[in-house]
């Protein structure tokens, strides 16, 4: 990847949870905390989701200042733990990788924890920081101007504006869609043919992502 092509953002996310660990009744007064064990960020849905599962442990801990109520009740653990899975998601409008995502940062809050019989409710959210590199893309489908069905197999081909140098080409698929998804920023004449059309240019604007859509006319 070039630097032409790429640019390094940030983007965050909230994912709000709770969960329960296992208790006998409490003769005591517990203190609550939480730690991430796990967090795996991986790409779903067409490439372009970023899904984020985050394994949280969630610990009950005896307060050293009830020392003498604990031992009173000597059967009793000094720490109950229990691990819950969350996962949040991130449409980042446009196609990536893992390889795109350079960090990952957490903060992990309990925002609330109520005693319940056999058990401790807890609920929090964790805040992720989430760096990535964005690649420059351009997109669009070739339509037919009569019925308005995708062409297949219609010729995108990204020319230079000043002297008409051809730059990249691609070809549309059964949807008649087309996408160039590592192509530098910059501005481009677009042109797109078809066996049976007329041919058609269009201007291409391309600072981060762009889409340029073409509807063609049969040939007369």
């Amino acid at each position: 990847m070039t630097e032409d092509n790429a640019v390094r953002k940030i983007i965050n996310k909230n994912i709000n949870w709770s969960g329960v660990v296992t208790v006998p009744v409490l003769g005591w007064k517990p203190n609550i905390y939480a730690r991430v064990e796990k967090l795996e960020p991986t790409i779903a849905w067409q490439k372009n989701v970023l899904q984020l599962n985050v394994d949280i442990k969630l610990f009950v801990v005896h307060d050293e200042e009830n020392e003498q109520e604990l031992n009173e009740h000597s059967d009793e653990k000094k720490i109950y733990t229990n691990i819950i899975q969350v996962s949040g998601y991130v449409n980042m409008h446009h196609n990536m990788t893992t390889k795109d995502i350079q960090y990952v940062n957490h903060k992990l809050i309990v925002e609330k924890a109520a005693n319940r019989p056999g058990q401790v409710y807890v609920k929090g959210v964790v805040e992720l920081e989430i760096g990535y590199i964005a690649r420059a893309t351009l997109m669009g489908a070739v339509k037919e101007f009569l019925t308005n069905s995708p062409i297949r197999d219609a010729l995108i081909s990204v020319q230079e504006l000043e002297h008409g140098e051809t730059m990249f080409t691609a070809t549309t698929g059964s949807e008649g869609k087309y996408n160039f998804s590592d192509i530098k920023a910059g501005t481009f004449r677009v042109v797109a043919s078809a066996e049976g059309y007329e041919p058609k240019d269009s201007i291409a604007v391309v600072m981060l992502h762009d889409k340029v859509d073409f509807v063609l006319h049969r040939e007369v």
